[in-house]
């Protein structure tokens, strides 16, 4: 596991209370239950800790946690 993705795992146990045993590389930000505040919360947390802008107009709340990593490295 990168970094990133043990900062994203954590942010998302930690800050929106996503249950750990549902947490994989394929799982979608609305699986976790987050609405699309939470995941504009959830982005503006990533952007501050990595440094690397997020938004974007494509449906975040439907990236997997991978696509989410894809993202930020991609603007990076």
């Amino acid at each position: 596991m990168t970094d990133r993705y043990q900062q994203l795992t954590r942010t998302l146990v930690e800050k929106f209370s996503a249950d750990p045993e549902q947490i994989s590389p394929g799982v979608t930000l609305a699986e976790l239950g987050l609405d699309s505040l939470a995941v504009a919360e959830l982005f503006m947390n990533l952007q501050d800790e990595w440094n690397v802008p997020l938004q974007d107009d494509i449906d975040s709340m439907e990236l997997t946690l991978d696509q989410v990593l894809e993202l930020a490295d991609s603007r990076s």
